[in-house]
């Protein structure tokens, strides 16, 4: 019989550390609730060293993740505790070195600070607490908020609030300035979703002959972290448009990443139910982004929106 998640939880917690190597006897676990995207509030685990005392930035991961994958996947309680703390282990032998401190100096040096801001798309109407305390641009149904993080280490990162940005000296204007110049250099993706077929087939041991040639095309960043943002470079969309040969649709997938889908290739009540499918079948709350869909015709905007906001 399975556990309930507050006993899973409880077991946990109280086994995490035992099964961790010698070097992290003196660690304690910590769990901390932490409100996500979206206002998804999720339980945080971490260690904290109670000898050294130091602080700063370690590796996490959510107890919601873990107790999902324990159901959802039918994997044992011992698989996804072992598992857990391999990846922490691996995290914590592979994480940046004075992480912290570069955060810290970025906060006093403007300069410095724009080199690490970067765009992230999030849901308008879901996100009204946060938009009230930070800097964003509302764009249709969505928001454009910043976030400072690491080139290196894109998966340790820090959202932009008012207090921080005051704190750091700049506007908002000064912001989207640096941010949209850091877009431009980012690399981005755009692989046609029969590869992504065979990348899956071939994961489940069932390798295709060859990659089906489909008129889809997953688009996001080289981290496979906020990607979405990619669609603020109107420079790489026009490019897309001229690769395609033709008029395309935007499908919000996620904030991780877009579908592109060739204008001809399906009607968008099509379209909006491959949307609808997606958010309301397999996608995690935290990372919806948008029920609609978009257009590109030289400019983006919302499907059947007289309004271009971009």
């Amino acid at each position: 019989m399975k556990l309930t998640y507050d006993e899973f939880k409880a077991r946990f917690i109280e086994d995490f550390k035992d099964i961790l190597p010698e070097d992290y006897s003196d660690y304690e676990v910590v769990v901390k609730r932490v409100t996500k995207n979206n206002g998804c509030v999720m339980e945080g685990i971490s260690l904290v060293d109670t000898v050294k005392h130091e602080s700063g930035v370690t590796p996490a991961f959510y107890l919601d993740t873990l107790y999902d994958s324990y159901i959802m996947d039918d994997k044992t309680y011992d698989e996804v505790l072992v598992n857990a703390a391999v990846s922490y282990v691996h995290a914590m032998q592979n994480k940046p070195t004075n992480i912290t401190d570069k955060f810290i100096e970025a906060m006093d040096n403007p300069e410095m600070f724009k080199e690490l801001v970067q765009f992230r798309l999030a849901n308008e109407e879901l996100n009204q607490e946060y938009l009230e305390n930070s800097p964003h641009r509302k764009v249709q149904d969505m928001a454009i908020i910043y976030a400072i993080s690491l080139k290196e280490a894109p998966e340790y990162s820090t959202r932009i609030t008012n207090e921080l940005l005051e704190r750091v000296g700049i506007t908002e204007e000064e912001l989207y300035t640096a941010a949209m110049a850091n877009l431009k250099s980012e690399r981005i993706t755009l692989k046609n979703m029969g590869e992504i077929l065979v990348e899956i087939a071939e994961e489940h041991g069932m390798p295709l002959d060859h990659a089906p040639e489909l008129p889809m095309y997953l688009l996001t960043n080289e981290s496979k972290l906020f990607g979405s943002r990619s669609i603020l470079n109107s420079e790489m969309l026009e490019d897309i448009r001229e690769k395609l040969g033709e008029n395309y649709y935007i499908l919000p997938s996620s904030i991780h990443e877009v579908i592109v889908v060739k204008e001809g290739a399906k009607s968008p009540e099509e379209l909006r139910e491959i949307v609808y499918n997606i958010n309301k079948g397999i996608l995690d709350e935290k990372d919806f982004l948008s029920d609609n869909i978009y257009y590109y015709d030289g400019m983006l905007r919302m499907h059947d929106s007289p309004e271009i906001e971009w």
